[in-house]
């Protein structure tokens, strides 16, 4: 039991993280960067893992399917959910490819001291409408799965969100070590 509520806390941390390390998986950065992409440290959005993609936006679609295997699902439930993910990942993974070939072509025009506030700010205002849309699909997605759900089965999932941020502020709230 104690490696399930393990488990729980850990897929829970990242649904809830997963906005955040959106963000910083692949944030337009100047200049040409290592890795697969353009920016800082490389890396791009939508990569493209498991049944339901990963990268921007499927990260947090890809977290909600591993966390509702441990609500016991019942085959309809089991149906309808993939559909919606699915469905949803159609429509993230474009937004991610205009995102991710925004980023490559603003990067080899612009190094890192080429530095101009109105372009840098135009860029940086198209790449936030493309990750809004791409929020919107997830925000929406997860209104979905959420409608599916028992009454018992949200109920066990706030369980799960409301542990990890307990354990989370027990964590953070401590001394570091040097």
């Amino acid at each position: 039991m104690k490696a399930r509520n393990i488990i729980l806390t850990i897929a829970a941390a990242v649904l809830i993280a997963a906005p955040t390390t959106v963000l910083a998986q692949a944030g337009p950065g100047p200049g040409q960067g290592g890795g697969s992409g353009s920016g800082w440290g490389g890396g791009g959005w939508g990569g493209g893992f498991g049944p339901h993609g990963g990268g921007q936006g499927g990260d947090a679609l890809m977290m909600i399917h591993r966390v509702l295997r441990h609500l016991d699902l019942e085959a309809g439930q089991e149906e309808i959910i993939e559909g919606v993910l699915d469905d949803a990942m159609s429509k993230i993974q474009p937004l991610a490819e205009r995102s991710r070939e925004a980023r490559e072509l603003f990067h080899q025009d612009h190094g890192i001291g080429d530095y101009d506030e109105t372009t840098y700010r135009q860029f940086f205002e198209s790449l936030a409408t493309i990750d809004v849309e791409i929020r919107l699909v997830s925000a929406n997605a997860m209104a979905q799965v959420w409608s599916v759900l028992s009454d018992e089965q949200r109920q066990q999932l706030e369980e799960m969100r409301n542990r990890f941020g307990q354990s989370f502020k027990r964590r953070s709230g401590g001394r570091r070590s040097p």
